[in-house]
C-alpha cells in the first residue's frame, strides 16, 4: 500500500510541476511566442499567394478549381484574418505591458503569453502553412463544343437530306467511318458541324472532336487539336500517339471524330485514332 501511495504522490508532483512550468512559460516567454505567431502569419500568407497563383493560371485556361482547393483558400483567409487581428489587438496590450516589470502588469503579461502560446499550438496542429497541391483544377468538356457550332448554318432541302443520311449512318453499328467529298466552298465543313451538333443533342455521340487536316498535314498540330477537345494535355511529344490512343480506347461513350479538309489518304494510327477496320476486317 505504501508503494502505491508513493508512486501516486510522485506522479501528482510531476503533473503539478509540468503545469507550473507551463504557466510560468506563459509569463516569461510571451515575447518569443508573439514573434512566432508573426512568422507563421507570414508563412500562411506565402502559402495563400502560391496557391492563388496556381488558381489564377488554371482559370486563364479556363479550368474548374477543385473543391478542396477552394476550401483551403477559404480556410487560409479566415486563419490569416484571425491571427492578424490577434497580433493587432495584442500589440496594443503589449505596449501597456512594456513599461516595466510591475505587479499591475503581471496578469496582462501572463494573458499575452498564454494567448500567443495557444495560437502557435493551433497553427502547428493545422499545418495550413505547409499546404501544397500538385493540381488545383480540372478541365470540363462542354456539352456542345463551341468550335463545332456554326451560327451561320441555314437549312436547305438538299442539306437536310444529306444530314438525315449522315444521322442514319451514325446510328448504324456496322458503320465506323463516313466520307463526305466535294469541291471546295460548297459547305462541307458547315454541314459536318451541324451533324456533330445534332449527334450531341441526341446523345448518340456525347463527345465530338474536330481536326483540320489541310493539304499538307502536320501530325503534331492535328494531335494537339484532338487532344484539346478531349481535355488532354500532351507535353511529351514522344508518347502523344499512345496517350491519345489510350484515351479514345478507354472512353465508355461514343466519340465522333471529324477530320476536315482531308486531301489524301491519312494513316489514323499516326494520330493515335484506333482503327476499328483492323479489328473486325470490315471496310465502311
Amino acid at each position: 500500500m505504501e508503494a502505491v501511495v508513493s508512486t501516486t504522490t510522485e506522479s501528482a508532483l510531476q503533473i503539478t510541476g509540468r503545469v507550473v512550468k507551463r504557466q510560468l512559460s506563459y509569463f516569461f516567454n510571451y515575447n518569443d511566442k508573439f514573434e512566432e505567431v508573426k512568422r507563421y502569419i507570414e508563412m500562411l500568407n506565402n502559402t495563400r499567394k502560391r496557391i492563388q497563383h496556381q488558381v489564377n493560371n488554371a482559370e486563364m485556361n479556363p479550368e474548374e478549381i477543385e473543391d478542396d482547393v477552394q476550401h483551403c483558400i477559404k480556410q487560409l483567409d479566415e486563419k490569416i484574418e484571425k491571427y492578424e487581428q490577434f497580433i493587432q489587438d495584442e500589440y496594443h496590450s503589449k505596449k501597456r505591458c512594456s513599461i516595466g516589470f510591475f505587479p499591475r502588469n503581471m496578469s496582462l503579461r501572463y494573458r499575452l503569453g498564454r494567448n500567443a502560446t495557444k495560437m502557435v499550438e493551433e497553427i502547428k496542429v493545422e499545418e495550413l502553412w505547409n499546404k501544397r497541391f500538385d493540381e488545383v483544377s480540372y478541365r470540363v468538356l462542354p456539352s456542345i463544343n463551341v468550335s463545332l457550332t456554326d451560327i451561320s448554318y441555314e437549312s436547305f432541302a438538299s442539306r437536310t437530306k444529306t444530314i438525315d443520311m449522315f444521322m442514319q449512318a451514325l446510328e448504324d453499328s456496322t458503320v465506323n467511318m463516313i466520307g463526305l467529298y466535294g469541291v471546295g466552298g460548297v459547305g462541307k465543313t458547315t454541314l459536318v458541324k451541324e451533324v456533330a451538333k445534332k449527334a450531341q443533342e441526341k446523345k448518340s455521340f456525347p463527345v465530338a472532336v474536330m481536326a483540320n487536316i489541310t493539304r499538307n498535314p502536320n501530325i503534331i498540330t492535328i494531335q494537339g487539336q484532338i487532344a484539346e477537345m478531349l481535355g488532354m494535355r500532351l507535353e511529351e511529344e514522344i508518347v502523344r500517339v499512345d496517350r491519345i490512343w489510350k484515351r479514345l480506347k478507354k472512353e465508355k461513350e461514343n466519340i465522333l471524330i471529324i477530320l476536315d479538309d482531308l486531301w489524301d489518304r491519312l494513316d489514323l494510327n499516326r494520330l493515335g485514332i484506333p482503327n476499328s477496320d483492323e479489328d473486325d476486317g470490315n471496310q465502311n
